[in-house]
């Protein structure tokens, strides 16, 4: 008997080192579903295009810290297209949009969660609105109501 297939995946990003920015990272690493497969893909996501492409998952979400405007821990569903040019993210290696680009071949829907970071800071804690932020995305992830998370409204 095979098991079945995994249908969903989680990749977070972060940087553990740098307070808030580690919250991807630590979302992947707490997010426990047997529906899921979840994979911290740290400070160079890309890394981990090998780890997508086996498991195929229908839907992925990757999640980051994005200066978004918002309040510390306020997160936010990302357009895809939003990513392209954007200057939301600049603590990785490859940009977001072009990491997702090459993904998207491999992958049916693809979701970008951004997380509100309050301090970026070198460091190892979390502030406590985003550890409050981390705590309400895994009980959204856990009744896979994606759609529940409100879009980013986001003008160039």
């Amino acid at each position: 008997m095979t098991a079945e297939p995994r249908k969903y995946m989680l990749l977070g990003i972060g940087s553990r080192l740098n307070r808030d920015d580690s919250a991807g990272s630590i979302i992947a690493e707490e997010f426990k579903n047997p529906q899921w497969v979840a994979v911290d893909g740290g400070q160079m996501p890309e890394n981990y295009t090998g780890v997508v492409k086996r498991e195929a998952p229908d839907v992925l979400v990757i999640i980051d810290t994005a200066g978004m405007g918002l309040e510390p821990g306020e997160f936010r569903r990302i357009p895809l297209e939003t990513l392209a040019g954007s200057h939301l993210f600049n603590t990785h290696a490859a940009p977001p949009a072009l990491f997702i680009s090459y993904l998207q071949s491999f992958v049916r829907k693809i979701y970008f969660i951004g997380i509100q970071p309050q301090d970026t800071s070198p460091g190892e804690s979390l502030s406590d609105d985003v550890r409050s932020g981390i705590e309400h995305i895994k009980k959204i992830l856990q009744t896979g109501k994606i759609h529940s998370i409100p879009e980013l409204e986001y003008s160039s």
